[in-house]
């Protein structure tokens, strides 16, 4: 098949097309001009720059299926503005020049659309109310992939993967709770007690390819995550017993100073003054990470692609915990 891919120089992406390229399929990735393409130089893929999608220089009757992956990260202080650029605006740009020509548009949300719902677990049924702007920027775009299937018939499939972990992310929730249990720095917020729901990126990228290349469009979205949830508690211990690492000091900090701390660092950040680095080290959205019991139910994607994940946390761990201490010279 030929396939256009956005995002590809991202941890997902990477990962799909490495998939995409082992199968023989002729890919096409959207990079922007400072993009680090050295990894993907490995693959037989050719490359168009952003600039040649928004000036409508591609033809995209040559392109069977798009996967559009690319997005802004999730990051604290980025601007709405920022978000609509890389979200909504870019996004309504490919759905245009994909009518009558793409047969198959994926577009990779998030269950941030979601939100912190009181009512578990979540499922699609679930009202979609987004706790932040990241969230509410992916909940626009599928608003306009809805739309354009709506007025052109465009067909789609939306995924939502809950947080999703595995090698090459530098940038991850889980690689950096490894690193920082393996330095010493963590500590938890609140019991513990309260549960998260991630996926292993093998498994992710396994129903991104078999929905893409096995299964015609459904017009639907779904939900992607691993099976079961975790306790934090659970997955500290998991991380620890696979690094080695004895608890020094197990300081449990009550949310409501680790809220208190955020709501002070953020503001010396909005004055410009940045204390540890370009983002706060705790903000009001990461004790919600940390404290939030979240539960995702996968039953819908189950039964319309017989989608069951195959990394278990103790598999998804131990690989990301060995490929971290090779990188990092840890020994473990």
């Amino acid at each position: 098949m030929n396939i256009l891919v956005t995002g590809g120089t991202g941890f997902v992406g990477y990962h799909l097309i490495k998939r995409l390229a082992t199968k023989g399929h002729k890919i096409t990735c959207v990079i922007r001009p400072d993009s680090n393409i050295e990894k993907l130089q490995q693959f037989n893929i050719k490359y168009y720059f952003i600039d040649d999608i928004i000036n409508k220089r591609i033809d995209f009757y040559q392109f069977d299926i798009l996967y559009h992956l690319a997005s802004i990260r999730h990051k604290w202080g980025t601007s709405w503005d920022k978000y609509i650029q890389s979200g909504q605006e870019f996004t309504e740009i490919l759905l245009k020049s994909s009518i009558g020509k793409i047969t198959h548009f994926i577009f990779c949300s998030s269950v941030a659309v979601y939100g912190y719902s009181e009512e578990l677990p979540i499922s699609e049924d679930t009202e979609r109310k987004p706790y932040n702007l990241y969230g509410k920027m992916k909940l626009e775009c599928e608003n306009l992939v809805t739309l354009y299937n709506e007025k052109y018939g465009l067909p789609y499939t939306i995924l939502r993967p809950s947080i999703v972990y595995g090698e090459n992310d530098q940038q991850g929730m889980m690689t950096r709770l490894i690193k920082m249990i393996h330095n010493n720095s963590y500590h938890t917020v609140g019991n513990g007690r309260n549960r998260i729901q991630c996926i292993y990126i093998e498994d992710f990228i396994n129903i991104l390819e078999k929905i893409g290349t096995n299964f015609h469009p459904t017009n639907d979205g779904f939900i992607v995550s691993y099976k079961y949830p975790i306790e934090i508690n659970n997955l500290v211990k998991l991380i620890r017993n696979e690094l080695q690492k004895k608890v020094i000091l197990d300081i449990k900090i009550p949310e409501w100073f680790a809220r208190f701390i955020a709501t002070i660092i953020e503001k010396i950040y909005q004055i410009g003054i940045e204390l540890t680095g370009p983002e706060p080290i705790i903000a009001q959205e990461k004790v919600d990470t940390m404290v939030k019991d979240v539960v995702y139910d996968i039953s819908k994607i189950d039964k319309e692609y017989d989608f069951k994940p195959i990394f278990s946390y103790e598999r998804g761990i131990n690989r990301l915990v060995h490929n971290l201490a090779q990188e990092n010279k840890w020994k473990v």
